[in-house]
């Protein structure tokens, strides 16, 4: 952008005056290219070679420089965003299998077992504020390559669900209470009614309750019985081993002795009057219907009625949710693969808005595999350091 103008960063990206401010600075850049290379005598000589005169390969020249200097510059800032979101997003993967060896060392410490957290923890809390700093978790072993290798197995399995950037990320592997009553709710005989249930959104699925998905398989490989269910939580309750209560909970009511009697509640005022309703989109097809109806001749009306969608049965709130939450991700899935260089095998599925998705998802997930594989190069040559 020349000195003399004003800068935008300030705008959004969706702004006119950014569109504008591009497309002069394009055409100030094209025709910089064809003031150099049209009186450049080499050049000259250079097309000598060639029966047509130069001039609309020279103007094709500018443009695909120009191009070069603002789409081809973005493009590769993009590409290199996405490389660096792949090596964050890989050694934060790598530190889950440290997440999962605190857990474990959680479960033994609660069920007042020695450990070799005793020495770094006084209380339940204290395994969170590990968790959250679980890179000085320097107490715990090392990642072996074995260890790599069964949470790349992790990574290609179904059990592995939030590869998605969209999907909702566990931040908290230390949520013991949480974890207890997840696994305590899909027992057989139990009963949900008194357990607070904790819900994350799903792209393609409605809502599944909160446990990482490591842990899933970690407890599926294992086999039971379940560390969290077969260990008592000796040491986790402030009041003791009974003191289970949901925080959430209120207190029971105490004696009239105790709490004084509130007062009346005030009158209420008299109601003013309704507003008029916001005229919104989805009252829009609607009320064009009835324009139609009451200004437009039969004839328009044919032809509104022609280009109308055939009438469907309304779908229930939930199912329309689905419905969108699968047309974003098919499509956004098919953007995403139209930039993939490679030939991807479609995965199967019912829908093709599914197939899409999976197979983006397959793809991504492969390029996570590689992005771990050099994070865990990168770690080992740090813990072998000086």
């Amino acid at each position: 952008m020349p000195d003399d103008e004003p800068s935008l960063s300030h705008l959004p990206d969706d702004d006119p005056r950014r569109a504008a401010a591009r497309h002069r600075e394009m055409v100030r850049l094209r025709a910089e290219v064809l003031a150099r290379h049209q009186d450049d005598p080499a050049v000259r000589e250079w097309l000598r070679r060639f029966r047509d005169d130069g001039k609309g390969f020279l103007e094709s020249y500018a443009d695909s420089r120009t191009n070069s200097l603002t789409a081809g510059r973005n493009q590769l800032e993009y590409e290199q965003g996405l490389d660096r979101e792949l090596a964050r997003e890989a050694k934060h993967r790598l530190r889950e299998i440290q997440q999962r060896k605190l857990f474990e060392e959680q479960v033994r410490w609660r069920a007042g077992e020695t450990t070799a957290a005793d020495a770094y923890v006084r209380t339940a809390a204290d395994f969170q504020q590990w968790g959250y700093k679980i890179k000085k978790c320097h107490w715990l072993p090392c990642i072996t390559p074995a260890e790599v290798a069964d949470y790349l197995t992790y990574l290609a399995s179904p059990y592995c669900s939030d590869a998605d950037p969209e999907a909702v990320q566990t931040y908290d592997f230390q949520d013991y209470d949480a974890f207890r009553r997840y696994l305590l709710l899909r027992g057989d005989g139990y009963d949900p009614a008194g357990v607070r249930r904790r819900f994350r959104p799903g792209r393609l699925v409605g809502e599944a309750l909160l446990y990482p998905g490591w842990y899933a398989w970690c407890d599926q490989r294992d086999g039971p019985p379940n560390p969290v269910l077969a260990r008592p939580n000796l040491r986790g309750f402030a009041n003791g081993p009974d003191d289970d209560a949901d925080e959430d909970e209120e207190d029971e009511d105490l004696p009239g002795i105790f709490r004084p009697t509130p007062p009346p509640p005030p009158a209420p005022e008299p109601a003013a009057p309704a507003p008029p309703p916001w005229l919104g989109y989805p009252d829009y097809a609607g009320l064009i219907a009835t324009l139609m109806r009451e200004q437009e001749t039969a004839e328009l009306r044919r032809y509104h009625q022609a280009c109308l969608a055939p009438p469907a049965e309304p779908e229930a709130p939930e199912v329309a949710e689905a419905e969108r939450l699968l047309n974003n991700a098919g499509h956004e899935a098919g953007r995403r693969l139209a930039e993939i260089i490679e030939r991807l095998p479609i995965a199967a599925a019912d829908d093709w808005r599914e197939a899409l998705h999976l197979t983006w998802l397959n793809h991504r997930k492969q390029c996570l595999a590689t992005a771990i594989h050099t994070a865990f190069t990168t770690y080992q040559a740090r813990q072998s350091g000086p």
